[in-house]
């Protein structure tokens, strides 16, 4: 056997030796990456499912904006009602009290109320 004949037979093994390497490395990474979005799945839903299964506790805070926002509510219809019979009680007609007084309503009460 010649030098050369040799010497073309190693380096054609060893092409294919490199060819193989890398198919089984880049199967190796395909596999790992879905390994790495399987788990990222699991975390994202252990989170989810922490977030949708978490109860919300209302502060005192909240409470006592809420407590805040019927007071408020109170006064509010307390002054309408009062405006509205007024304007009756000085002669203005009642379905125009009214209005106004629906329109003070609106007005005097914030949206972000309870």
């Amino acid at each position: 056997m010649n030098f050369k004949a040799l010497t073309t037979k190693i380096t054609i093994l060893f092409i294919i030796s490199l060819v193989l390497f890398v198919a089984l490395f880049f199967a190796y990474l395909e596999y790992e990456q879905k390994q790495f979005k399987a788990s990222l799945k699991d975390k994202y839903s252990k989170i989810a499912d922490l977030i949708q299964s978490s109860e919300e506790a209302e502060t005192p805070l909240q409470r006592r904006l809420e407590q805040l926002g019927k007071i408020l509510i109170g006064v509010a219809i307390a002054l309408t009602v009062m405006v509205v019979v007024a304007g009756v009680l000085h002669g203005h007609p009642p379905y125009e009290m009214f209005l106004a007084g629906v329109s003070l309503a609106v007005a005097a009460i914030p949206e972000g109320l309870p």
